[in-house]
């Protein structure tokens, strides 16, 4: 698959970002069982049943059981308990009265937060996710309960990694962790003060060339210009020459653009090699930290690769690759940031 590189006009992402709530529709103050279809967001995390209900091969829901919520269509609530999932009706358990003492326990910031505004804003992303069903990430089955790293969310659902093995998965549900009740905490936190998961990640783990710690000021950048590179990788001798050129004329003037290179060589020395001979001056990530938890891991898709985030993780520019064309297009992403006058 062909992956094309996006530069987002930043003001424009800052705009979407920052739409004020009273542009948006407002969250009711007490829902009904319409303000819940295809809406998870607003369901209960769990509901409790009013009767008995048998099913085909012998299962059945027993009265008073507590059983997870998963989706509503209007019509039938899919609920699931010990790896099933069952349909019933809403009248069939406490629905209605669950979903609202919930909801009244959150903030209109909270209330806020869907899956729509989770996809257009990486500052409500944690850095890890609890899994809330078993899944198979890499042949490891992970069960319920288990910690992964969030790598992104999108209309088509999160992806997860699981740095233990390496592993990713992609299309995980938002009823499927709780991904949910982690954006809401985090929502209640004025946008300019939320965490990074990007700074979260590479507070105390730069390493300049010489092998001595980065003094580099995390929390003064704007944008990371996240380079995935290796001296093993012949491409990355290709594509680095050009981007040390460009840093070392942007970068004075571009205090708040925090170049990293996220390498990945199994001994640092061969990154240390690979950081001198190319007169790299920016820090980087050695392999065995990046690895450890996966937020900056898991956006690698190949090496060498040219990733440019806001301070938040939101993506302005993605191109993996280092041939000529790839080699321009990181170029002049870069010089339009600055251009922009964005990171100064």
């Amino acid at each position: 698959m062909k992956f094309r590189p996006v530069f987002v006009a930043m003001a424009m992402v800052a705009m979407l970002v920052c739409l004020p709530m009273s542009m948006a529709a407002q969250p009711p103050e007490r829902l009904t069982l319409r303000d819940m279809v295809n809406h998870p967001e607003r369901l209960p995390d769990y509901v409790i049943m009013n009767q008995t209900i048998k099913f085909g091969g012998g299962l059945s829901l027993r009265k008073g059981q507590k059983v997870h919520t998963v989706d509503f269509d209007g019509e039938t609530l899919r609920v699931t308990h010990n790896k099933t999932n069952f349909p019933i009706g809403p009248d069939e358990c406490n629905l209605l009265e669950a979903a609202n003492e919930q909801w009244s326990k959150l903030t209109p910031a909270q209330r806020a937060v869907d899956a729509k505004a989770l996809v257009g804003d990486a500052s409500l992303w944690p850095a890890r996710v609890k899994l809330l069903v078993p899944v198979t990430i890499k042949g490891a089955r992970l069960a319920a309960g288990t910690e992964v790293t969030l790598a992104q969310y999108t209309k088509d659902g999160a992806t997860v990694y699981y740095p233990p093995n390496g592993g990713g998965l992609t299309g995980v549900e938002l009823s499927d962790m709780d991904l949910l009740a982690r954006a809401r905490e985090i929502a209640n936190v004025e946008p300019e003060k939320r965490p990074s998961r990007i700074v979260e990640e590479l507070q105390g783990k730069l390493v300049n060339a010489d092998g001595s710690p980065s003094e580099v000021d995390l929390s003064k950048t704007k944008y990371f210009a996240l380079y995935y590179g290796a001296n093993w990788c012949p491409w990355c001798h290709k594509l680095s020459p050009h981007l040390v050129k460009v840093m070392k004329e942007i970068g004075p003037r571009n205090p708040g653009l925090t170049f990293v290179m996220i390498n990945d060589d199994d001994q640092p020395s061969e990154m240390f090699k690979y950081m001198t001979e190319a007169d790299m001056p920016w820090p980087a990530l050695p392999k065995a930290d990046a690895i450890k938890v996966g937020v900056i891991r898991s956006m690698m898709m190949t090496e060498p690769q040219l990733r440019i985030v806001d301070y938040y993780g939101n993506e302005i520019f993605n191109c993996p690759g280092g041939g000529p064309e790839q080699v321009k297009e990181d170029v002049d992403a870069l010089m339009q940031l600055d251009q922009s006058g964005k990171a100064q």
